[in-house]
């Protein structure tokens, strides 16, 4: 039995008040997530305490994500991989300066790579852009 079945079953008895007593007193242990979406916590759905209850749940999980996404993205930054990556941009921004010939014929290439659900025809067109460039 999960933690969001016990205030269903005390509404289901008509019980509202208990319900809205174990939601205000286990708030972190009950899951609320899919709370908005179950029919049969309707009818407490406009209470002021369930509706505190549900925020003081999300505002508590949306930090704690945010503080995990924080973390990993710092932990991405300072990784060798992500070094490498930056490097090889900062080539390729001096080696192929925006607007160029050399950048145009090199995103008109590379174009075709980057759309691998694209038809014939737009590859034909793509390469077609490619050799006007060196005419």
């Amino acid at each position: 039995m999960s933690s969001v079945d016990i205030p269903a079953l005390l509404l289901l008895l008509d019980e509202k008040e208990l319900a809205i007593r174990y939601i205000d007193v286990q708030p972190a242990q009950t899951n609320l997530a899919w709370s908005p979406l179950m029919p049969v916590l309707d009818p407490i759905r406009c209470d002021p305490r369930f509706l505190a209850a549900i925020v003081k749940v999300k505002v508590k999980d949306l930090r704690a994500e945010g503080k995990e996404l924080q973390g990993i993205w710092t932990a991405v930054q300072n990784s060798a991989g992500w070094r490498l990556l930056e490097s090889l941009r900062r080539v390729r921004r001096r080696v192929l300066p925006t607007g160029t010939r050399r950048a145009t014929w090199y995103e008109s290439m590379i174009s075709a790579f980057r759309r691998p659900t694209g038809t014939t025809e737009q590859f034909i067109r793509d390469t077609q852009i490619s050799k006007k460039l060196w005419a």
